[in-house]
C-alpha cells in the first residue's frame, strides 16, 4: 500500500518522501515513520515560530543609533531564520517575505551609515548578491535540507537522493562540492551503477548526472590549473 505524505511536508517528512521516491535507495519507510517524521517537523515549526518572534522583536527595538555590531549580528540571525524557513512545514511564504522586507530595512539601514565610504559599500554590494545568490539556491529543497542545520540526509543516503534528483538542478547542487568530493562521488557513483546494472532500474537519470560530475570534475581541475599558473 503506498504511503501518505502531506502536500507541504516538513524537513523531516520530505526527506523520508525524497527517500521513497528514490529507487536507488536500500531500505524501506514505513508510515510509522512518516507520522513520526511529521510529529519531528510539528516541533520544529512550533519552536521556529517562537524564535521567529523574538527576532522580530529584536528588529522593531532597533535605535536609529545603534551600534553597528548589533545590526549586524540581527541581519546574519535574520539569514539563518529564512533559511530555516525555507524547510518548514506548510505554508512558508508569509514568513519568507516577511524576513525578506525585515532583511533589506536592516540592509538599508547599513547603507545609510556607510553612505561615505565606498569600500564599505563596495562590501555591501558584494554580500548582498551573494545573499540573493544563496536565497536563490534553497529555492531547490534539496539544497536547503542539504544545508540546513539539522539536516536529515545522512552520508550514505548523500549519493542515492543526489542521484534523483532532477538533471536541471544539477547546474545548482554540483557547485555546492568541492574537487575532492565530487571524485568521491563519481567513484561510488560509478560503484553503485555497476552493481545496479542488472536491476530492473532506470538508470539514465543517474548516469546523466555522472556525467555531469565528470564534466564539473574538468572545470574545477582546470581552474586548479589556470590559478596554478597565475602564482
Amino acid at each position: 500500500m503506498p504511503l501518505i505524505f502531506s502536500s507541504l511536508p516538513g524537513l523531516y517528512e520530505g526527506h523520508l518522501q525524497r527517500l521513497y521516491r528514490t529507487p536507488l535507495f536500500s531500505g524501506s519507510i514505513s508510515q510509522e515513520q512518516v507520522q513520526k517524521a511529521k510529529k519531528q517537523d510539528d516541533k520544529i515549526r512550533q519552536d521556529y515560530i517562537k524564535t521567529l518572534q523574538t527576532l522580530l522583536e529584536k528588529a522593531t527595538q532597533l535605535q536609529g543609533n545603534e551600534k553597528s555590531e548589533v545590526v549586524l549580528a540581527l541581519k546574519e540571525d535574520l539569514e539563518k531564520s529564512y533559511a530555516e524557513c525555507v524547510c518548514l512545514a506548510g505554508k512558508n511564504t508569509p514568513y519568507k517575505d516577511a524576513l525578506k522586507k525585515l532583511i533589506e530595512i536592516v540592509n538599508h539601514s547599513i547603507r545609510q551609515a556607510a553612505h561615505d565610504d565606498n569600500t564599505a559599500l563596495h562590501t555591501l554590494e558584494h554580500e548582498e548578491l551573494a545573499r540573493q545568490q544563496h536565497f536563490y539556491l534553497l529555492e531547490n529543497r534539496f539544497i536547503a535540507d542539504l544545508l540546513h542545520p539539522q539536516s536529515p540526509i545522512a552520508e550514505n543516503q548523500l549519493l542515492p537522493c543526489l542521484l534523483n534528483e532532477s538533471c536541471a538542478s544539477m547546474k545548482d547542487i554540483l557547485p555546492l562540492f568541492t574537487l575532492e568530493q565530487l571524485i568521491e562521488l563519481q567513484t561510488q557513483t560509478q560503484i553503485l551503477l555497476q552493481d545496479k546494472e542488472n536491476a530492473a532500474i532506470d538508470l539514465s537519470n543517474a548516469r546523466y548526472i555522472l556525467t555531469s560530475m565528470q564534466q564539473q570534475i574538468a572545470l574545477l581541475q582546470t581552474e586548479q590549473i589556470t590559478d596554478g599558473n597565475c602564482l
